[in-house]
């Protein structure tokens, strides 16, 4: 990121003739680059005092604005990876992270997405830009051998989490899919990248914003804050919560695996309790949700009063009311 940008960004800047001097530059260069950013989008403002800082605009994903608003320690704070479309959050940042050698905490952000998937291949996009916010953050996570998969419930977590402070209560329908009303709001998959680092994480969640309708094939088991009633979600200050929360939530799973984060999901939890349809590739049956273990994986009681451990990456789950 530009040294200027990221200052203004920060709250590090100062006034226009100090600005300067720290940036080695003359005030009418100084000028220039600071319209330049202006034609970017970007709108850094004077305070009373005269010291410049940026004021994001309403729902920008800017990567300076986006850093502006951040409350984390790391992520977000790598490289952020920015344009109005891409094909797939995921691959711009598991390509970048392959190639350029990208510090954990890296973002990739858009608003149309027009190539997402999630878990079991599934189709994501984003018809109509700045409805919607996919995201993918780059994770270095201080894991076991063998408990990577576990990140995505992490993720689960903090996505529901960040929905809350929108004023919804949002749920968690095993093993990743945020739902609001009884509908899926948020989509998340995470991949491995293998890196110079070593093997890093992609974890990407996408969040329904502002769609207020969806293609009549989905629109039974799909919603978004804007339909649940969040009017005035901006998706900037979504971002933002959201990355709060996985760094909290990620913190968690680090220092006390699955049992850090266990509590706060099967509180969220919408399958747990209930009867469910579990489809896998060769058999598929009726049973009761009853836990989840350690290893994240579904415990189900089926009509046979048989107890059977479902794993994420080889069935789906659904209600056998609903989608929940």
């Amino acid at each position: 990121m530009d040294e200027l940008l990221r200052l203004l960004a920060t709250g590090e800047a100062d006034t226009t003739p100090a600005l300067a001097a720290r940036l080695h530059c003359t005030p009418e260069a100084l000028a220039g680059r600071l319209l330049a950013l202006a034609a970017e989008g970007y709108r850094p403002q004077p305070d009373a005092a005269g010291r410049l800082s940026l004021r994001p605009a309403a729902d920008s994903l800017l990567p300076g604005d986006i850093l502006a608003g951040l409350r984390t320690r790391t992520l977000g704070r790598g490289e952020i990876l920015y344009a109005t479309e891409m094909d797939s959050t995921n691959t711009q940042l598991k390509r970048a992270a392959a190639e350029r050698n990208l510090p954990a905490g890296s973002l990739a952000v858009c608003d149309r997405q027009t190539a997402g998937r999630g878990r079991l291949q599934r189709a994501w996009e984003t018809p109509e830009p700045g409805t919607a916010l996919p995201c993918s953050v780059l994770l270095a996570p201080d894991l076991p051998p063998g408990q990577a998969h576990l990140v995505t419930l992490a993720v689960a977590v903090a996505a529901a989490a960040a929905i809350a402070e929108t004023g919804l209560s949002p749920g968690i329908k095993w093993p990743n899919d945020v739902v609001v009303g009884g509908k899926k709001c948020v989509g998340i998959l995470c991949e491995a990248v293998a890196t110079e680092k070593g093997p890093l994480i992609v974890a990407g969640a996408g969040f329904n914003v502002r769609q207020r309708t969806f293609p009549e094939t989905i629109r039974h088991r799909a919603t978004s804050l804007w339909l649940m009633g969040a009017h005035g979600a901006d998706r900037r200050a979504l971002l933002c919560a959201y990355l709060s929360q996985l760094e909290r939530a990620m913190a968690a799973l680090e220092a006390e695996g699955l049992s850090g984060i266990l509590a706060e999901y099967t509180a969220r939890s919408v399958t747990l309790g209930r009867r469910v349809e579990v489809i896998g590739a060769t058999e598929t049956f009726l049973g009761t949700a009853e836990a989840i273990d350690d290893t994240g994986a579904l415990w189900v009681l089926d009509d046979q009063n048989r107890r059977r451990q479902v794993w994420s990456g080889d069935v789906s789950v659904r209600g056998v009311m609903g989608y929940v």
